[in-house]
């Protein structure tokens, strides 16, 4: 789209949230009154960003006629700056050499205190005398915002390496941007990202160049489009490091996300009928015997004609599910401090109801795997038939810090229907 997007704030310094956007085709702007309904009428600052195509290779120089304060950046260079409360002044750039062809970035930023309000843009180039600059010497860019969420897990630390993310949707693909500072254990860090309009978003692509000896256990990426509210959440749950004290074979310096929704982990909505499948290659499924435990101990072959292997998915508030068995009783972590014989925290299929020990917080990992989360902050996990105990038993007793590198804690889902 031709133009430049203008976000308007209801103050003079650019304080976000904005009151107004919109794209405005050219900079020639002399208001008595507010410009827009929901912005002030004095006390009002705006950023204009895009993109510029200029038409032909040589000198170009920019100029500014402001009532009050102008910046202006091409090509992220400061060309021209005088942010002060002024009457109407003109300001001049010194040449910058552009190419036909190319796209720069620009920005332009202005604040009226009060009074008219006046913002005009000017350019001239080899053959063209100055002249307020047309539309189509522009390109409108959106903000993305981007949040990057770091894991909890033990020695998950990015401090130092620089971090690079490119965006990719069905209409193009985004300069690979540097995203500054460091990013410690479960910690969040948001970003604005301005490019064109990128349409769907189909992928992000998020290294680090192991410039320092750090370890990162990326969680997610989280893409929001600031102008119509569509989010995007990349899942990844896994470690970008080289670091060879890192034992997990997936490692990567790199890697690619594709979305999904947090808020539906994949395969798991409103009753859909499900099977989960350990790493063993089996199937979970509710026993009879053992207090109904829930176990891993049905063949992939068996799954679709053995009931006991079929649990009912009942979504609750954000990530948390329920899981319903084919005897219409839920799986539930309990509590066994009584027994004698581990495991202690097991799990089981004897709830009529659901409680909160019926209820999973389901962690989204790569493809359709999930790790699913009890109240007492463990993940469940399979664990190895010892002698003729505990047949690959599920329990509920794999730390926050290792579920994400431990194959006994990852399911995979299967929809029946």
């Amino acid at each position: 789209m031709s133009g430049l997007k203008g976000y308007y704030f209801n103050n003079t310094t650019l304080q976000k949230p904005s009151a107004h956007l919109r794209t405005d085709p050219q900079i020639g702007f002399s208001w008595l009154k507010e410009p827009a309904p929901t912005v002030n009428p004095d006390g009002f600052s705006v950023r204009w960003k895009g993109m510029l195509n200029p038409p032909v290779d040589g000198e170009y120089t920019f100029s500014t006629y402001s009532d009050d304060g102008v910046r202006l950046w091409v090509d992220d260079q400061l060309i021209i700056d005088n942010w002060t409360p002024h009457s109407p002044t003109t300001n001049v750039s010194k040449p910058v050499k552009l190419f036909e062809g190319a796209k720069y970035p620009i920005t332009l930023e202005f604040y009226d205190q009060e009074g008219r309000a006046v913002i005009d843009l000017f350019w001239s180039y080899p053959g063209y005398d100055e002249d307020l600059i047309p539309s189509e010497a522009f390109t409108a860019t959106k903000n993305y915002k981007v949040t990057v969420v770091t894991g909890n897990i033990d020695y998950s630390i990015l401090d130092g390496s620089n971090v690079y993310l490119t965006l990719n949707g069905t209409l193009g693909v985004s300069a690979e941007n540097y995203l500054e500072g460091s990013f410690p254990t479960g910690s969040k860090r948001d970003f604005d990202i301005d490019s064109t309009d990128l349409g769907n978003l189909e992928s992000v692509h998020i290294r680090h160049d192991a410039s320092k000896d750090t370890d990162w256990f990326l969680d997610k990426v989280i893409v929001k489009d600031e102008e119509t509210g569509q989010e995007w959440v990349f899942s990844c749950g896994k470690w970008i490091t080289n670091n060879p004290a890192i034992t997990d074979p997936d490692k990567k310096l790199g890697r690619t996300l594709r979305p999904g929704d947090s808020s539906e982990p994949k395969g798991l909505r409103n009753g859909q009928i499900i099977g989960l499948k350990a790493d063993n290659g089996v199937y979970l499924a509710r026993t009879n015997s053992l207090k109904q435990a829930v176990v891993a101990r049905v063949a992939a072959a068996n799954l679709i004609n053995d009931p006991s292997t079929h649990f009912e998915v009942v979504k609750l508030d954000g990530n948390k599910v329920a899981l319903k068995a084919d005897n219409g009783l839920f799986v539930a972590y309990e509590e066994d401090q009584a027994s004698t014989f581990p495991p202690y925290r097991s799990v089981v299929a004897k709830a009529s109801k659901v409680t909160q020990a019926a209820q999973f917080e389901a962690i989204v990992l790569d493809g359709n795997k999930i790790a699913l989360k009890a109240v007492n902050e463990y993940y469940l996990a399979r664990t190895e038939k010892k002698g003729n105990e505990f047949n690959d038993v599920v329990v509920a007793r794999v730390r926050e810090s290792s579920y994400a590198n431990e194959p006994k804690a990852q399911f995979e889902v299967t929809v029946i229907k």
